[in-house]
């Protein structure tokens, strides 16, 4: 209903007995709202995949998922990219990422691996996900080195989806490459996940 042009899902079955054998979310999704997808697993699980999912309006290609960091005993995540060809002929790399929530140690480590892997792009980078942590923490710290959020300060709850007292879930940019925020909102939608949806509108310079 929001028309969003690129979006990052977190937590998504592919083919296993969870939620069906024969049914691909990812690419269910993307049928459902006729755009691109690429899926990204970061287990297996229960027969199938259990990951993120991107779903892009525009083509994508370059795509790709980059194993973070994990202590022993804890699931498997990763960092999803693709590239994305806007209608303008500009083109972006869009990632999307389900950080550790067992500790901020571990987030951290992952956010590092993700900050290492874009160090040398040259393109605009949109980054979204569910960090797993809230504003004040050092993986966030480290992350505001080298990425604009949406929202930096104040921002709306996001988790738990029934009276939400915590920001976990981020929209976040390269900085100093010619993107700015537009707007910003997290959407009181209750019913396809635990967080809230978050929303940004994006200028990309051309």
């Amino acid at each position: 209903d929001t028309k969003a042009e690129l979006v990052g899902l977190q937590e998504i079955d592919v083919n296993n007995e969870r939620s069906g054998k024969h049914l691909n979310q990812a690419k269910k999704l993307a049928e459902l709202t006729g755009m691109h997808y690429y899926f990204s697993k970061g287990i297996d699980y229960r027969g199938g995949g259990f990951g993120t999912a991107i779903l892009s309006m525009y083509p994508i290609s370059a795509m790709e998922t980059f194993p973070l960091p994990e202590q022993t005993g804890t699931e498997r995540r990763t960092l999803s990219i693709v590239s994305v060809e806007l209608p303008t002929g500009k083109t972006i790399r869009f990632g999307n990422t389900h950080l550790d929530y067992t500790s901020d140690a571990n987030a951290l480590a992952q956010a590092k691996a993700i900050t290492k892997y874009f160090e040398d792009e040259t393109l605009p980078v949109v980054l979204v996900g569910d960090f797993k942590v809230e504003e004040e923490s050092q993986t966030m710290a480290h992350l505001d080195k080298a990425f604009e959020r949406t929202c930096e300060q104040g921002c709306p709850k996001t988790f738990p989806v029934v009276k939400a007292n915590k920001t976990i879930d981020f929209i976040m940019y390269t900085q100093d490459i010619g993107i700015r925020t537009m707007a910003h909102e997290v959407i009181q939608e209750h019913f396809a996940s635990d967080h809230l949806p978050v929303w940004a509108k994006l200028k990309i310079e051309q």
